[in-house]
């Protein structure tokens, strides 16, 4: 039905609360999209964890908050509808400019290959998200405005509702659509073009000429822009100076694959993977283990399968060797570019959860191989815990081996490294009657219920196999006795165990993350803290509890996201469904509050939310 407004110049315009209301679909489609998408880009740039996430979503809702806030202003003297029509043009094209900044200074405002630290990613991001968040927060508050002035708090319900609808939309596509099929600033182009159409077609039932040229030439120049090609473009400024093969997305990451000479290096999300030429990380990964049991004959490698840690064991003789790798990106890569590592005769190569595989499999292995970077994440983490070690032991052949990798020693023990240590030597100690410690390039714990050896250069030699790294000589001055000493100490301390629900070697990787930063001073924490106190203080009755549920919905957002993590391992995956899943209860219970009668007067005039 209509909602007639006067303008700020006189006259009257008609305006459809449909039309208001699908625009609103559309802030919300664009939202989940925008957040999702830029999410993960400030995820890899900043190599974050799920601790930096968390921040990353609270700039988020802040900044929308102080859009909304500001939206507040609006009366009927203005023009609403010529604000929100320049609002959504401007979120269809802030969000791809936002990206190309992210990508494009990140390695000039801070070192590149560095680690950033959480108070710097968070000011980054603030800054980052600044743009879009604070005008959708400012177009969600003028839709609402247009709705309120006809239907009071039934209209307000019906633009929240089609808020959440859109989220809705907008984090299923990307889980099951978007991000299976297009880039990153491919999935932005689509939320931009909806935004557009939409906003010219408004344009022109308003009968705003000016409005709808403005949409249609900007449309035109966008689709300039797009020629251009910005994420290769942006690609060869975050990697200046070398040759990029490929660049792509999977549901699980974005994958970078670049060349200096003969060697071809591998990035996830940011991250270095892996490079062609790394003898060491191999060998160390592959022949720790295999020292261990001259008889080995099958071995089942967790991860790094594009590495060649499944090529080495199948040159050192052992008969049979499967690989289990989650990206089926990272293998279809590896068999393009490395293909030695993945065509030996004897090699296996599955696509799968590399922690549903123990469990599942009828098989009995020799030798598990964990060919896995730190549990730095929580979804890292699974592969180191107590749950996990159990599910391997029961894949192994008495007396077999499991082998993972753990930080590294420098001749320095710090106290953050030394309780890493000893918790992942208890967890292991848990399970397994032997754990042996090996201080090389990274810590490497080997456990199995039968007899473990330290000499592993002999071994190796007696198995005639091909050696480039891991030679007696490189043995001898990495495994010296007060190397071994040291390593020990540390994991002679009391240490809790690491499980799949208390996750405390995941808690003690992100405090020792930390402590390579300054810390947030005092004062800093204080003054925030004050802030909010005094904020709260201030609230009346309904905007205060309307505060303390967004504390507990932000709370429990977070926290689902965790357990997701532990449970399934793929959150990079599944945070479109998950918060797609959040946005439908939020819009279920928006729909609800508009059918349910209230008692109080006030409500019906929309004075008592307003």
């Amino acid at each position: 039905m209509p909602v007639t407004l006067r303008t700020a110049v006189g006259g009257t315009r008609s305006v459809s609360a449909g039309v208001v209301r699908r625009a609103i679909v559309a802030l919300g489609v664009s939202s989940v999209v925008t957040q999702l998408t830029l999410m993960r880009e400030l995820w890899a740039a900043f190599q974050g964890n799920e601790l930096a996430l968390g921040v990353f979503l609270g700039n988020w809702l802040l900044l929308t908050g102080i859009g909304t806030a500001l939206g507040r202003r609006t009366d009927s003297a203005q023009d609403l509808p010529g604000r929100l029509l320049r609002c959504q043009m401007f979120i269809s094209v802030v969000p791809v400019v936002q990206m190309v900044i992210l990508r494009a200074l990140r390695d000039v405002i801070f070192v590149r290959g560095s680690d950033v630290g959480l108070l710097a990613a968070a000011v980054s991001s603030l800054v980052v998200l600044l743009p879009y968040c604070v005008v959708s927060g400012y177009m969600l508050t003028l839709g609402v405005a247009l709705a309120g002035r006809r239907d009071g708090a039934g209209g307000l319900g019906r633009v929240y509702v089609a808020d959440g609808v859109g989220s809705v939309v907008g984090g299923l596509a990307f889980t099951y659509v978007l991000v299976r099929w297009l880039d990153h600033f491919d999935i932005l182009w689509a939320t931009g073009w909806l935004n557009l159409a939409l906003a010219g077609g408004t344009a022109l039932a308003w009968r705003r000429k000016v409005a709808a040229a403005a949409a249609g030439a900007l449309a035109a120049c966008w689709v300039v822009v797009w020629t251009i090609g910005l994420d290769g473009w942006s690609a060869r400024l975050q990697f200046r100076g070398q040759e990029i093969v490929y660049v792509g997305n999977s549901p699980y990451g974005r994958v970078v694959v670049t060349r200096n000479g003969e060697q071809f290096n591998f990035s996830e999300n940011g991250v270095p993977s892996f490079s062609s030429g790394d003898v060491e990380r191999v060998e160390e990964t592959a022949l720790c283990a295999l020292a261990q049991r001259s008889a080995a004959r099958q071995a089942l490698v967790l991860g790094g399968a594009a590495s060649g840690t499944g090529r080495v064991l199948i040159d050192q003789g052992i008969e049979r060797v499967t690989c289990v790798e989650l990206d089926p990106l990272m293998l279809d890569l590896g068999r393009r570019f490395l293909p030695g590592n993945l065509s030996k005769a004897g090699l296996e190569v599955l696509v799968e959860d590399g922690r549903r595989h123990p469990r599942e499999t009828t098989n009995r292995y020799d030798l598990v191989i964990v060919d896995m970077p730190d549990p730095v994440t929580s979804q890292i983490n699974r592969f180191y815990t107590a749950e996990f070690l159990r599910e391997v032991k029961r894949a192994l052949v008495p007396g077999g081996v499991v082998s993972f990798g753990v930080g590294r020693y420098e001749n320095a023990m710090s106290d953050e490294l030394a309780v890493v240590l000893a918790t992942a030597h208890r967890t292991a100690q848990s399970v397994f009657t032997n754990v042996l410690m090996l201080p090389l390039g990274r810590v490497f714990f080997l456990a199995s219920d039968a007899e473990l050896h330290i000499d592993i250069g002999p071994r190796l030699q007696a198995r005639k196999g091909p050696v480039r790294w891991m030679k007696s000589s490189y043995l001898d001055a990495m495994l010296t006795p007060d190397r071994l000493g040291g390593v020990a100490q540390a994991s002679a301390q009391p240490a809790p165990m690491n499980t799949d629900w208390r996750p405390t070697l995941y808690f003690y990787h992100v405090r020792h993350w930390l402590s390579q930063f300054p810390a947030v001073p005092t004062v800093v924490m204080a003054a925030i803290c004050l802030v909010v106190v005094l904020y709260v203080l201030r609230m009346g009755a309904v905007p205060r509890a309307v505060f303390a549920s967004g504390v507990a919905a932000s709370a429990l957002e977070v926290v689902l996201l965790l357990a997701v993590q532990v449970a399934c391992g793929s959150l990079y995956r599944q945070v479109g469904l998950l918060v797609a899943v959040f946005m439908g209860g939020l819009a279920l219970g928006g729909l609800l509050a508009c059918w349910l009668p209230c008692a109080d007067p006030r409500w019906k005039t929309g004075w008592l939310v307003v």
